[in-house]
C-alpha cells in the first residue's frame, strides 16, 4: 500500500469512507515519474497526487511548472473540463511539497479564483517585494464593506505584518474609522456604572469530480487550532489550515464547522496597529473613538468644547503616528485623515437648539500642521439624512 504520510507542517484529514479509486500495489518513485510524464490528465493528475503523497520533493519544479501550465490553459478558449480538477490536484502537491512558486503562478492562481490555495501557498515564499505586491493584491481586491471571510482577511494581514509592510499599515490607517461623539447633558447630570463613558473564494466550486482522478482535496482555513490543523499564518488571531480529502463520488462538505466569520470591523483593523506598535487594542480605542460627555452651557460652549477636545484627539493620533514611524513605518507623512463629529442631545428640555453639527474635520498626520480648529455647519439630522 502507499505510504500517505503529512509532510512538515501539515496535518491530513482524511474523511474518505470508502476507496476512492483502484490503488496500485506499489508505486515507485520512477512510477511516479511516468505518470507525471503522461500525455492524459488523469494520470498526471495521479502523478501529482503521488508525489504529493510520497514527499518527492524532487518533483517539486515539475510540479511547479505543470501548474503554472495548466493555469495558462485554463485562460484560453475550449480549455479541457478537467483542467480545473487537475489545478487543485496540482496545488496541492505544491502544499505537500511545500514549493516556493513564482508569484506570477500564484497571481494566476488568486485571478482563476483559488484565493484559499493562493494564501496557503505564500506561506512558502521567501520575503520580497513581490511577495508584498503579491499580498497587498489580494488586500486591495476585496470588495469594500463587504471583506468576506475574515479568516482570508487576517491571513493576508499576519504575512504583511511578519512584512511589516509600510503600504499595508498606511491603508489600514486610511480604513479607520474615526469619530468623536459628543453627549450634551444637563448640568449637574451624573451617570453611574453602565451609563456613558468609558473607552471605546472560488475554491472547490466547481462540478462533479471525475471519477477517474485521485481523491478530491479541500483546504479550509480557520482561526480554531487542533491535532489536525496546521499553521500557516501566525499573527494576533492565529491562521491554520485544514486538509480534507473525498472520494470522487462524495460532495465536500461546507466547512461550516470549522467557525467561518464574516465581515472585518474595527477592532481586526487595530490589532495590527496594536501589533506595530507594541501597545494594546483596548489603548487605540479611545484615541479613533473617542466620546466626551459635556454638560450644557451655551452653544458657544459647546462648540468650545469640541475645538479643544478634537484638536486633542488630532495631537493624540498624530503622536501614534510618530510611533509607527519610529517603528519603522514610512509614508505617514502628510497622510490626509478626517473625524467625524457626533452631538447627541441628551439634555431633558430640548428648548434651546443645539448648534450645527460641524462636517467631518479632515487634518494631516504631518506635525507640522496647525492645531485645528471646528469650523463650517451642518444641521443637526437633516430630514432623510443619518447624523
Amino acid at each position: 500500500m502507499i505510504a500517505r504520510r503529512s509532510l512538515i507542517g501539515f496535518a491530513v484529514t482524511s474523511i474518505a469512507t470508502a476507496r476512492a479509486q483502484s490503488t496500485p500495489p506499489t508505486v515507485t518513485p520512477d512510477r511516479v515519474r511516468a505518470l507525471l510524464a503522461s500525455e492524459k490528465t488523469n494520470e498526471r493528475a495521479w502523478g501529482a497526487y503521488y508525489a504529493g503523497a510520497m514527499g518527492l520533493t524532487t518533483e517539486g519544479p515539475l510540479i511547479a511548472r505543470l501548474l503554472h501550465e495548466a493555469l495558462e490553459a485554463s485562460r484560453q478558449h475550449g480549455a479541457h473540463r478537467n483542467l480545473p480538477y487537475f489545478i487543485e490536484i496540482l496545488a496541492d502537491a505544491a502544499i505537500r511539497l511545500r514549493c516556493p512558486l513564482p508569484t506570477a503562478t500564484l497571481r494566476a492562481l488568486t485571478e482563476s479564483g483559488w484565493v484559499r490555495l493562493t494564501l496557503i501557498l505564500i506561506q512558502f515564499l521567501p520575503n520580497s517585494p513581490e511577495k508584498e505586491d503579491l499580498l497587498l493584491t489580494l488586500f486591495d481586491r476585496r470588495k469594500k464593506g463587504s471583506e468576506g471571510e475574515t479568516v482570508a482577511w487576517t491571513a493576508i494581514g499576519n504575512y504583511l505584518l511578519a512584512l511589516r509592510s509600510s503600504r499595508w499599515a498606511v491603508r489600514l490607517i486610511q480604513e479607520i474609522e474615526i469619530a468623536h461623539n459628543f453627549r450634551v447633558v444637563d448640568p449637574g447630570r451624573h451617570f453611574g456604572p453602565g451609563g456613558f463613558g468609558g473607552a471605546a473564494g472560488g475554491d472547490s466550486g466547481w462540478g462533479a469530480w471525475p471519477r477517474d482522478f485521485p481523491p478530491r482535496v479541500v483546504y479550509y482555513l480557520t482561526f480554531h487550532s487542533g491535532v489536525a490543523v496546521a499553521l500557516i499564518a501566525p499573527g494576533p488571531r492565529n491562521v491554520y489550515a485544514v486538509r480534507q480529502e473525498f472520494p470522487p463520488d462524495q460532495p465536500p462538505s461546507s466547512g461550516a464547522s470549522l467557525g467561518f466569520i464574516y465581515g472585518v470591523g474595527q477592532k481586526h483593523r487595530l490589532e495590527y496597529l496594536a501589533a506595530l506598535t507594541s501597545t494594546s487594542v483596548s489603548e487605540l480605542e479611545p484615541l479613533f473613538q473617542s466620546k466626551t460627555r459635556v454638560e450644557w452651557q451655551s452653544a458657544a460652549a459647546l462648540e468650545e468644547s469640541i475645538a479643544r477636545e478634537t484638536a486633542r484627539q488630532i495631537k493624540a493620533i498624530r503622536e501614534f503616528a510618530r510611533r509607527l514611524a519610529r517603528s519603522g513605518i514610512t509614508g505617514l507623512e502628510g497622510l490626509q485623515l478626517q473625524i467625524l463629529i457626533e452631538i447627541e442631545d441628551s439634555r431633558q428640555s430640548k428648548e434651546v437648539p443645539l448648534p450645527a453639527v460641524p462636517p467631518p474635520h479632515k487634518f494631516t498626520l504631518s506635525p507640522s500642521s496647525p492645531a485645528p480648529t471646528a469650523t463650517g455647519s451642518k444641521p443637526i439630522n437633516p430630514p432623510g439624512e443619518p447624523r
